[in-house]
């Protein structure tokens, strides 16, 4: 199995976890992610592919949308170290310009607000490729702005593991997770 496909089928199981609880608490929500919306022709590919705003937006949309009598909450799933900074700058823009309710549920189990996570200190030295990586606001490596020939470089070092994108790691220990049961509060 692929480590992407390893990566979505935790991501799976995370999901399940959520709608589990959501469910035996008759908490209300929407699926709202794009990977699970049904398309027509190639509209996947034509989101992933394009950078406008609008296609950034919905490329990014959290998983969930939680509809309590009060407010709406997003949800995004994320059950990994890392996040991409595309992801994380729609995210901000959301919360930041628009006032939306931004949670996300990490591999901790623990829903933790946007402004409630904190990134590391990420080095230049890639250990993997061996390669030095810009790195922005000492928490985004962004190998695509290497040069060209680097990049490719640094692209083959992973073996098809890794996309290139900037992102930054997920700090758990300096990050404020509240345990699932908060949720309730939303109901």
């Amino acid at each position: 199995m692929r480590r992407f496909d390893k990566r979505l089928t935790k991501g799976q199981k995370l999901q399940r976890y959520l709608l589990d609880y959501l469910d035996k608490h008759e908490i209300s929500y929407f699926l709202t992610g794009y990977e699970g919306l049904a398309q027509k022709h190639d509209a996947k590919f034509k989101i992933i592919k394009n950078d406008s705003t609008t296609s950034m937006f919905v490329r990014h949309y959290p998983d969930i949308t939680l509809a309590s009598n009060s407010d709406t909450f997003l949800i995004e799933i994320k059950n990994s170290t890392g996040i991409e900074k595309d992801c994380w700058d729609a995210y901000k823009s959301l919360h930041d310009n628009l006032g939306v309710n931004i949670l996300f549920l990490l591999k901790t189990k623990k829903i933790y607000t946007i402004n409630d996570i904190r990134f590391k200190r990420m080095p230049s030295f890639d250990n993997r490729s061996g390669m030095k990586v810009p790195v922005t606001d000492s928490i985004w490596r962004e190998p695509r702005k290497m040069n060209d020939l680097r990049y490719i470089e640094y692209l083959n070092s992973y073996k098809g593991t890794t996309s290139g994108c900037s992102f930054a790691f997920i700090d758990f220990d300096k990050s404020d997770g509240y345990g699932i049961e908060n949720l309730l509060r939303l109901k």
